[in-house]
């Protein structure tokens, strides 16, 4: 099965790939395409057809490394060396990717955000880049958390983390988000690295992880006519604004501080980009923060509470719902340390506060007569 996949992937890119250390060279004839394509279909027809029977008369998974459980073999790379001028083919190797990871249950905004970072990242080597040859992998995970991780490689000078602050200090002044700075949004992390192949050549790799976290039980994904922001405390953090989420996985240099710094620095665009949905004339005039889970290393000196990371950004950018107290506050679904620290921020700035489940829905309910 594996060669068979191999093999049609490599004649939809025109070769170039490797796949579990199985390797295809590039291909200079379209019929050779063509004639490796069927080639993998038949292999994968036959993997099918072929596989033994278990003792109920169920077809056994293939076998794996000794003592794996095929259950588990769920982490598996796939690496592409594409022509970014050839248009079609690198479409089509995305088309591939998004419906790998739908067949896999990926929900749809992980597969665009997926497919949105491929193509920010190709195009920037096809614009960029002398010879525009990319080596593209792609890796899913499901053990733990799903994770989808991004390497796309290239032979030109590479980048330099001043690249990225500049990058950033232009979109903070209003210019357009793209390439590096979508990529740098819609994943958890962005690492700029240097793989040598030779004494001299090496590849410049630019990668990120695209995280899906599980949707959580919470009340906010039932009242859709609110504007809502939920922290959940825990490794990682991982925040929502309304449905749209961001995980951080390296505080204290991750999402909040993003925003944070957007904030001290002056650049609203940056912070449009994130929380201006939220503004959306459909939503009533109300905000509701929720925070749940438990303290992950964020305690301050202080005997009690943890340090809520928006805080300062949504006080900011929601002035006039804190200054009309339009805010409600939940902490149900918080560990101790978690709700006291919820309960002091309302009460300091005279907010509704519930760590009730009911009696937050009944006000909900109330609010949305």
């Amino acid at each position: 099965m594996g060669v068979g996949i191999l093999c049609v992937v490599a004649a939809i890119v025109g070769g170039g790939v490797t796949l579990a250390g199985q390797e295809i060279h590039t291909l200079t004839s379209v019929w050779r395409e063509i004639l490796l394509g069927v080639f993998g279909v038949v292999l994968m027809a036959g993997s099918l057809v072929l596989r033994p029977a278990g003792p109920d008369g169920a077809r056994e998974p293939p076998a794996g490394p000794a003592g794996e459980d095929p259950a588990e073999r769920s982490d598996r790379t796939l690496t592409v060396e594409l022509d970014t001028d050839a248009t079609t083919r690198v479409y089509t190797y995305l088309g591939a990717v998004g419906q790998a990871m739908k067949d896999r249950g990926f929900r749809d905004l992980t597969v665009t955000r997926v497919r949105l970072v491929l193509d920010e990242l190709i195009t920037n080597v096809a614009h960029h880049v002398r010879g525009r040859t990319a080596r593209v992998s792609v890796s899913i995970q499901e053990q733990h958390l799903r994770v989808v991780s991004v390497e796309v490689c290239d032979r030109g000078p590479g980048l330099s983390p001043e690249v990225l602050a500049e990058s950033e200090r232009r979109l903070g002044e209003g210019e357009r988000e793209h390439g590096l700075m979508l990529a740098r949004r819609l994943a958890a992390e962005l690492k700029i690295t240097s793989q040598p192949t030779t004494s001299r050549e090496q590849w410049r790799c630019v990668s990120c992880d695209v995280i899906e976290p599980p949707v959580p039980r919470s009340p906010l994904f039932e009242f859709r006519d609110f504007a809502w922001v939920r922290m959940e405390y825990g490794g990682p953090m991982v925040y929502w604004l309304g449905p749209e989420f961001y995980v951080d996985t390296r505080p204290p240099y991750g999402f909040s501080w993003r925003l944070n710094t957007a904030l001290k620095n002056g650049w609203r665009p940056v912070l449009d980009l994130y929380l201006r949905h939220l503004t959306d004339r459909r939503y009533r005039p109300y905000l509701v923060v929720e925070a749940a889970g438990e303290e992950v290393g964020t305690r301050y000196a202080e005997d009690r509470g943890v340090h809520i990371p928006l805080r300062a950004v949504l006080e900011s950018y929601f002035t006039d719902h804190f200054r009309e107290r339009r805010v409600l506050l939940l902490a149900s679904d918080a560990g101790y340390e978690v709700r006291w620290s919820v309960m002091e921020w309302a009460r300091e700035r005279q907010l509704d506060y519930f760590d009730s489940e009911p009696a937050f829905r009944a006000r909900l309910k109330e609010l949305s007569r």
